[in-house]
């Protein structure tokens, strides 16, 4: 595979920086694109990654929501906008939440996302739907992307497939990953770095494959990781949440959330975002 270097906030299309809801990304302490955060000074930090990760804390209890997808302009347009069914793509992140609280992990989340859609977004209330990319996603939070029921007090991996943002479709449930902390169960620890990926594999026009890993490896450099497949479910062309690849003003990147009902303090981090692509 190919990796794609992403490394300035220059190279992100910001989607809903301008909110009719006042739910914007500008309410992210430091701004839309969120504050840098110097690794050394978080418990168990990373080092084999850059010395700052990206934080997103907001200035008060308010909602905020921000969705960064890769720009046409950054390596010929690979990663956004008609992405027909010639190439399989893998995004890697290391994530993290915290709550001082310890027990409101489903009013926050960051994620990773698939086909997701550039136009304007608004985000409405407390109900998470409104705070994900439609596509397909990878959520790292305390609650599901359809708003159902998830863990207040600790966070877990789920993959979305809805079609649209803000519009669920009852038939395709998010998908609850395994490989919590240690290796078992679904949850995962707050205040800690987790290594996740989340690859994306089309299967001609008959539908994609969406899989979702984390590294058992620990605190190691990009392309030493251990990965344990966590997640996969399949997207049929036929299915109502398949999202035609040819479609303009789709992309793919991150997106970091905070509902109103949530604590001041409710942090998401990300750090060594990549995307890597292969021809298939």
């Amino acid at each position: 595979m190919t990796l794609g270097l992403i490394l300035s906030s220059s190279d992100f299309f910001i989607v809903n920086e301008t909110d009719p809801s006042s739910h914007p990304a500008t309410r992210w302490s430091g701004g839309v694109t969120g504050s840098a955060c110097l690794n050394s000074t978080l418990s168990d930090p990373i080092t084999n990654a850059n010395f700052y990760s990206r934080m997103f804390t907001s200035t008060n209890a308010n909602e905020c929501f921000g969705g960064y997808l890769v720009k046409e302009s950054v390596d010929g347009g690979i990663y956004s906008s008609s992405l027909g069914t010639s190439k399989a793509y893998s995004m890697r992140a290391w994530l993290r939440v915290y709550n001082g609280y310890g027990n409101q992990a489903d009013h926050c989340g960051v994620g990773l996302a698939f086909m997701a859609q550039s136009e304007d977004y608004i985000t409405h209330g407390s109900d998470v739907r409104f705070y994900h990319l439609g596509g397909y996603t990878l959520q790292f939070s305390g609650m599901k992307q359809d708003n159902s029921a998830g863990d207040a007090a600790r966070p877990h991996l789920y993959i979305g497939t809805n079609e649209v943002s803000g519009t669920i479709n009852g038939s395709f449930p998010p998908i609850e990953c395994s490989g919590g902390t240690g290796g078992s169960g679904t949850k995962y620890s707050l205040d800690e770095w987790h290594r996740v990926r989340f690859d994306m594999i089309p299967v001609g026009g008959s539908g994609v494959t969406l899989n979702a890993y984390t590294s058992s490896a620990g605190d190691v450099a990009s392309g030493q990781e251990v990965w344990e497949k966590v997640g996969s479910t399949w997207v049929n062309s036929t299915d109502a949440i398949y999202i035609d690849p040819s479609l303009q003003d789709i992309g793919m990147g991150f997106y970091a959330w905070k509902d109103g009902a949530g604590d001041d303090d409710d942090t998401l981090y990300i750090d060594q975002f990549e995307i890597l692509v292969q021809d298939i």
